[in-house]
C-alpha cells in the first residue's frame, strides 16, 4: 500500500512502514476482492498506535533523567566500548531461529550457519555504525503484518480480530541483542523496574 497518501504519517519510519493484509482472500459482502479498500481500513485503524507520537519536554525530560541511576566510570567505558567479535557471536547464538526477516531476507539461520565468517564483519559494522552515529536505513525499517486471529479472515471492520507482527532485520536484532547483554551484564535491567516506576510518579503516570 502505498503510504504517501497519509503525509501527516510520513515521519514514522520504523513503526509505520506498509500494512500488509491478504484482501484477495476475504469474500463478505461489501468487500469482495478490493484490497485497497481493505489496506485503507486498516491502515487508519493501526496508525493510531503504531503512529502516535507523545512528545516531552521540558520539567517532565528533566523529572525523567534525574531519577535514572548513575552508572560508575568503569561500567560506561565497558558499556560504551567497542563491540566485540565475541559479543556479536555470542549474540547470535543466544538469538531464536525460525524468525521472518525483513527487509535483506537473511535469517538468523543464515548467520548461524556462517557465524565464523560473519562475526568479524558484523562487529566492524557496530563499530562503524556507533563511530558514524546513525543507523543504516534498513536498520531503521520494520514491516508490520495483519494476522488474523481466527481460522478464517474477518472483515475490516473487526480490528480486534487482527494482531500484528512487526518483521525487522536480522543484522539490526543482532545489535540490540548486543546491547541489551551490556545493559544486563552492567545490572541496569534488574533495577531498572524500579527507576521505571520512580519515573512514571515523576511524570504523572500515578498508575
Amino acid at each position: 500500500m502505498n503510504t504517501s497518501a497519509y503525509p501527516s504519517f510520513s515521519w514514522v519510519s520504523r513503526d509505520v512502514v506498509r500494512v500488509r493484509s491478504r484482501c484477495a482472500a476475504f469474500s463478505w459482502k461489501g468487500v469482495g476482492s478490493l484490497p485497497l479498500r481493505c489496506g485503507n481500513e486498516f491502515y487508519k485503524y493501526f496508525s493510531q498506535y503504531f503512529g502516535r507520537r507523545i512528545l516531552c519536554r521540558g520539567s517532565g525530560v528533566n523529572a525523567f533523567l534525574q531519577v535514572l541511576p548513575t552508572i560508575p566510570d568503569n561500567v560506561q567505558r565497558a558499556v560504551s566500548g567497542d563491540i566485540t567479535v565475541d559479543e556479536a557471536g555470542h549474540a547470535i547464538a543466544s538469538l531464536s531461529s525460525g524468525k521472518s526477516p525483513w527487509p535483506d531476507a537473511l535469517t538468523m539461520e543464515f548467520y548461524e550457519f556462517f557465524r565464523p565468517r560473519l562475526v568479524p564483519m558484523l562487529a566492524s559494522i557496530f563499530i562503524s555504525v556507533f563511530a558514524a552515529g546513525t543507523l543504516p536505513q534498513t536498520f531503521s525499517l520494520m514491516h508490520t503484518v495483519l494476522v488474523s486471529k481466527k481460522s478464517e479472515p474477518e472483515p475490516p471492520s473487526k480490528h480486534g480480530n487482527y494482531r500484528t507482527i512487526r518483521l525487522a532485520n536480522t543484522a539490526y536484532k543482532i545489535l540490540a541483542k548486543v546491547l541489551a547483554n551490556r545493559l544486563q551484564e552492567a545490572g541496569f535491567i534488574r533495577s531498572s523496574r524500579k527507576y521505571l516506576r520512580t519515573a512514571c510518579r515523576k511524570l504523572g503516570f500515578e498508575s
